[in-house]
Formats: C-alpha cells, structure tokens, sequence
C-alpha cells in the first residue's frame, strides 16, 4: 500500500472486511497480517461522509539462513566447504568476512557456496540473502570455530563380578556411548557400563558436536576388593584375577607407607604375610602393571 498523505480533516482507516469498514472495526497495530483482501475507509471528519475500497496486500516472507554458527572440522589446506543455499531461486547471497574487531578478513563472496580456511578460524562471516523480486533480506552471522575432539576419561570401579564403567567427556552436548571387547555395547544415553568381564575395551563417544566419534580404551580386571586369611576356607588368598589376557602382567603390593610386601605374576597369590609374618587388618595397596597398556592402581582390604 502506497503512503498518502491526507489534509488534517481526512482520516484513513484499514478494515479486515466490508462490515467492519462500515461498523469501524480497525485493525489492531500489533496484528499479524497475512496476504488477503482487505478495506480501506477514507472518512472526511468535517462531514462525515466516507467512501470504502478494497485492496489485495501481499505479505512476503523473508529468506530463512539455516544455523547460527559454522562448526569446522579439523582439515587439510583445500579447505572445507559449507554451502548456505535456499529454494527460492530469486535469491542472492553476500558474504563478508570479518575478525573479533570488525576488520574485514577476506573479500566479499557473492555465492551460497563458500570455503572455510584455517586462516577462518576465530573470525566471524555474515550472510546476506536478498529476493531480488520482493527485496526482502536476511542477515545472519556466523561465528568460525574449529570443532576440536574432546577428552574423555574412564573411571572404571572394581566390584567383584560386577565391575562397571563410567564414561566422562570435557566438552560438547548430546552423547551417546558404546564400547566393544569382552562386553559389546551399542551406542547409549547412559555414561555407565556395569557387568564387565575382564579385558581391554575401546570406547567410542558420538555427538552431532563431533566431527568424528571421540575414542579411548580401558583394561578391566576382575578381582576381590577385600580378603580374610584365617584359613576358614573362604577368601583365604588374594590374587589379581584372571590375567590369561595379559601374560605379562605383573602386580606389586604395599603397605600404607610404600613398602613392597609382594610381587605377583599371573596365577600368584598372596596369603597376607611378609616374609613369613602375618600382616594385620588394614588397606593394602596395589599396582597393576601392564606390558602395553597403562597401569591400574588401587587398593584392597586384608581382614582378620
């Protein structure tokens, strides 16, 4: 609708039908119009006479840009691609390129398609989508990231029979959770994996974040927390568990001040006694020595 101007003892209104012309029902100004027929009422206020017409209003919708941020993998000089392009083919698209401090950091691209450099990275690029038959335009920027994989940490809990797993990531959202080894998972929502049996695991941590699934490993081992030598028969000997995985595998026990008290190998065990003398009440602790694979470190409790 073309703006008018009309002498002070004029008044425009804007009706959604004939009836409300005619009984004064106005739009409202914080109504939404969509395209339809609507009516105008032109009223000279001096005499009161009017005259209502009809018109045709066309609402045109803005170009829609997908996503606010740029999420770039970790890539090779060619450079990765990133393509913003709408279904509208009246469309046109501006880039421009600038760092933290608004300071234009490559030429402006006039394409929906564009490639992202690791010279990219920490800057900001905004799109510009304009119909060229409507006029309507959209902005949106960008910020440039690098998407880095995450650390993840294992923090795997020894209960006899009942080993479990807790899977932790330092950053990033939405994740699921699989492992593969003695016990094969599929991917899951929970960060927690129970019923080990003994053996080397490899963890794999997927998020729409991700480029890649974020991966480690973990070694379980099986064995009792505790143990009573009183020669009743039951849990008289403590042993490392079931090392057939990991022949090579050696295990140290000391005391609470670092003293080594025995050195086991795979089908040893240890009776609570150094070099003949029964060792008292207490936590023992352990180290776990693998030939090619990090060390478990922990402790047991001798009860009498």
């Amino acid at each position: 609708l073309r703006n008018q101007t009309p002498a002070s003892n004029f008044k425009f209104s804007y009706h959604f039908s004939q009836a409300d012309a005619e009984n004064g029902d106005e739009i409202a100004s914080n109504e939404t119009i969509s395209s339809s027929e609507f009516y105008v009422k032109l009223e000279n206020t001096l005499t009161g006479c009017s005259q209502i017409a009809a018109f045709d209003f066309q609402v045109n919708t803005l170009p829609e840009i997908d996503g606010e941020l740029l999420s770039i993998c970790q890539f090779d000089d060619d450079g990765e691609q990133v393509n913003k392009q709408t279904t509208n083919v009246n469309d046109t698209y501006l880039w421009e390129f600038k760092d933290a401090n608004g300071i234009q950091t490559r030429s402006n691209e006039n394409t929906p398609e564009i490639t992202i450099f690791n010279s990219d990275i920490g800057s900001f690029a905004t799109l510009t989508i304009t119909n060229t038959v409507t006029g309507c335009t959209t902005s949106q920027e960008f910020e440039i990231f690098e998407n880095l994989t995450p650390r993840i940490e294992v923090v795997v809990n020894n209960d006899f029979g009942n080993g479990t797993a807790v899977i932790r990531v330092s950053e990033g959202t939405n994740f699921t959770y699989a492992i593969t080894g003695p016990v094969t998972t599929n991917a899951q929502s929970s960060n927690e994996f129970t019923n080990l049996l003994p053996g080397t695991y490899d963890v794999s941590v997927f998020s729409p974040d991700f480029c890649a699934p974020a991966m480690t490993s973990f070694t379980y081992v099986d064995y009792l927390p505790y143990f009573s030598p009183n020669d009743d028969g039951v849990s008289d000997t403590w042993s490392p568990g079931d090392l057939t995985e990991f022949p090579d595998t050696v295990v140290y026990i000391h005391d609470r001040f670092g003293k080594l008290l025995k050195t086991l190998v795979a089908g040893n065990t240890w009776d609570g006694t150094y070099e003949g003398t029964p060792m008292p009440s207490d936590d023992y602790w352990i180290l776990i020595e693998f030939p090619d694979r990090e060390s478990i470190k922990d402790h047991i409790t001798l009860k009498r």
